[in-house]
């Protein structure tokens, strides 16, 4: 039996965690499984709460200072940002620094128009 209604729309129409949060654990009628496949989400995503991640002390301090180099220099990338935390006595690497620029939502800007 194919469905085309307002189940199909609803699957389309409404974010993935709105779909999860319309489905009951404990529905008398409808399995777990069936709200599953009428929300289109994976049956296990329902069991499942999603948990907070927060950055550790020490990271957010990394920030703070990346924050502050980048707006003084924008232009840094990773790689030099990396250098400059070093140099400022942070024991850092270039993944870690890539990492947190990236969870920042900043990256070097080019200087040469490119």
């Amino acid at each position: 039996m194919k469905s085309t209604g307002s189940k199909i729309n609803l699957a389309l129409n409404k974010s993935v965690e709105e779909r999860k949060a319309m489905a009951e654990l404990d529905h008398p009628k409808i399995s777990v499984k069936r709200q599953a496949e009428l929300l289109n989400v994976n049956r296990t995503s329902l069991y499942r709460e999603v948990q907070a991640h927060q950055e550790r002390e020490e990271n957010i301090q990394i920030m703070h200072a990346i924050d502050a180099i980048y707006t003084d220099m924008p232009f840094f990338g990773y790689w030099r940002m990396t250098a400059k935390l070093r140099e400022k006595g942070f024991n850092v690497n270039r993944k870690r620094v890539r990492r947190l620029m990236r969870l920042m939502g900043i990256h070097g800007i080019s200087v040469d128009g490119t």
